[in-house]
């Protein structure tokens, strides 16, 4: 329980933006879990370091936990699909390969989506929107702001419609939104 809490609470972490403070829960989670993974949270552990390791630019931390959570990867295990691939998302943006990161974030939502896991598709979108993907999610984000209950799908949706029309007052209200949230 107290694994899953770290896990947790880095992955909340990061969400709110803090990097570090993610990226510590995170290290602490996977100690523990390398030596007792019952559930299976060692792979998404992983995926989640590598992203806010890249996010604090350390690329070669963010490469190790990545190739780590991809060793620890079983194909039919499906529930860290989504942190895996936002983790080579962020890999992608720390190298400077922005058009990698977009297509990570996008592979990685169809195959949530595919899944029917439907807020992790909905996060992977608007990750894809955040690294650039421009207008092409804003209909996929607005279906899914129909189907997924709490106020994030609805933000993302609003997000990627304030961008569609490069309005910064929608977009100030977004962020404002975002904020609310505690999603800084």
């Amino acid at each position: 329980a107290r694994v899953i809490q770290s896990f947790l609470l880095g992955w909340a972490l990061r969400m709110r933006g803090d990097a570090a403070g993610a990226a510590g829960r995170l290290r602490e989670a996977a100690a523990a879990l390398r030596g007792a993974d019952l559930f299976r949270h060692l792979s998404s552990t992983l995926g989640e370091l590598a992203q806010a390791e890249a996010m604090l630019g350390r690329v070669e931390a963010a490469e190790a936990a990545l190739a780590e959570a991809e060793a620890a990867r079983i194909e039919s295990f499906r529930m860290d699909e989504w942190a895996i691939g936002l983790g080579r998302a962020w890999v992608a943006v720390a190298r400077g390969e922005s058009s990698a990161a977009v297509a990570a974030a996008l592979a990685t939502a169809e195959v949530t989506g595919a899944h029917g896991q439907r807020f992790l598709q909905a996060l992977c979108l608007h990750e894809a929107l955040r690294l650039g993907a421009g207008p092409a999610v804003t209909a996929e984000l607005a279906a899914l702001a129909e189907v997924v209950d709490g106020p994030f799908a609805a933000t993302f949706a609003a997000h990627a419609e304030a961008r569609a029309g490069d309005d910064p007052a929608a977009l100030d209200r977004v962020a404002g939104s975002f904020a609310a949230m505690g999603a800084d």
